[in-house]
């Protein structure tokens, strides 16, 4: 297993990038809060099409209270994120799946995802593991192409973590922009990159009409909940 070095974090924190000041979501028997709770509590199964408008699979989100157990044995209360889609791109079978626990500041707690590709000559794998840990978050890769695996461990100081929405929050985040119907000004945040990097993702307003509010998203989950 290669442990890689910690990465670099000069430039990760611009001025005017905006933070939650506080929470999100949070569990109340307010009317107000509670109706919010109820919508962002949901499951969808979304139908996804081509260009041509052909079928190619499924999307399927759920998101309920859960509970998180931490390595101490600790039980506390959470956001459970579970997302997985299915379907088929030039005839080939492809997927994806997030299993993710948030506080509820959205603030990551573990995540798991999974992508694949059934390539006929060599089939790839691709898994990712979050898990906070003190103050750190630590990052597990391996990617699997054919019979060769390779895995790699990556460590995030929480410094170089302020603003950070993993996979699982977006989702989250999406729905509760999608409900209140608005969009932070300057909803800038960290995110993960496809190779595992630190990288930025804008949240903006949709065109009037189209009922969604997307984000750069470089894994591909959340676009256009509403």
């Amino acid at each position: 297993m290669h442990q890689a070095t910690e990465p670099r974090t000069t430039s990760l924190q611009p001025k005017g990038a905006w933070q939650p000041q506080r929470p999100m979501l949070k569990p109340s028997t307010s009317s107000a809060t509670s109706e919010e709770l109820q919508m962002l509590m949901f499951s969808e199964t979304l139908a996804m099409v081509s260009d041509t408008g052909e079928p190619e699979g499924e999307l399927t989100i759920e998101v309920q209270r859960g509970k998180y157990k931490d390595e101490l044995g600790m039980m506390s209360s959470c956001v459970l994120v579970h997302a997985f889609s299915r379907g088929f791109m030039d005839r080939m079978l492809c997927g994806n799946s997030l299993l993710g626990y948030l506080s509820w500041k959205l603030h990551i707690m573990e995540q798991h995802s999974q992508e694949f590709i059934k390539f006929h000559i060599l089939p790839m794998e691709h898994k990712m593991s979050l898990v906070k840990q003190d103050d750190q978050l630590t990052m597990t890769r391996s990617v699997k192409e054919g019979e060769e695996m390779k895995t790699e461990v990556t460590f995030f100081p929480g410094s170089s973590t302020v603003g950070f929405i993993s996979q699982a929050a977006n989702l989250v985040l999406l729905r509760v922009m999608a409900w209140r119907q608005t969009v932070p000004n300057n909803a800038r945040f960290l995110a993960l990159d496809t190779e595992g990097k630190l990288c930025y993702s804008t949240y903006v307003r949709g065109f009037p009409g189209s009922g969604s509010w997307p984000g750069e998203n470089p894994k591909g989950w959340g676009g256009g909940l509403g």
